[in-house]
């Protein structure tokens, strides 16, 4: 697995044509574990790098900041488990402050997703949103990937009975 924190101002960083999963993973948790097994299957059936990207510090630390929050793993124990039981290709790091909340849903497409990212499909949470005032979501999501050529797919929450 390639390990690298994204610099955005570098659009030569990037993965050619990827299967991608991106979101807080304030831990790995069962759900995050489905997601991250779903992403490694639909590279291989796809033939496409796998690419998760995680936002550090999480956004709900940047936005929320009258509320202590920390991660359950450090982005270093993050890494260590996913390297220790998945097989991923990229495992990419990118830095989120208030300006990168900003960014609108086709802003965060266009400069942070196509460019850096190249996806064929990208896979989410079910509660997945994006941008600023969370204002992407999975069905904005969808209607982009339809303008920019990628398919989306949302992992279901994981229910223990």
């Amino acid at each position: 697995m390639e390990f690298k924190i994204i610099d955005l101002k570098r659009p030569d960083l990037k993965c050619k044509k990827s299967v991608l999963s991106l979101g807080g993973f304030d831990g790995l948790h069962l759900g995050h574990q489905a997601l991250v097994q779903r992403l490694m299957a639909a590279s291989k059936s796809k033939e496409s790098s796998s690419c998760l990207c995680l936002f550090d510090p999480l956004p709900f630390q940047v936005l929320n900041k009258e509320r202590e929050f920390k991660r359950l793993f450090t982005v270093d124990e993050l890494k260590s488990f996913l390297l220790d039981n998945f097989d991923l290709d990229f495992l990419y790091v990118i830095p989120f402050d208030e300006a990168f909340s900003k960014l609108s849903p086709q802003e965060f497409i266009q400069s942070v997703m196509i460019p850096h990212f190249n996806p064929l499909h990208v896979i989410v949470g079910y509660d997945f949103s994006f941008s600023h005032q969370k204002e992407g979501d999975f069905s904005v999501l969808q209607s982009y990937g339809k303008e920019f050529g990628f398919s989306v797919e949302k992992v279901e929450p994981c229910l223990y009975k």
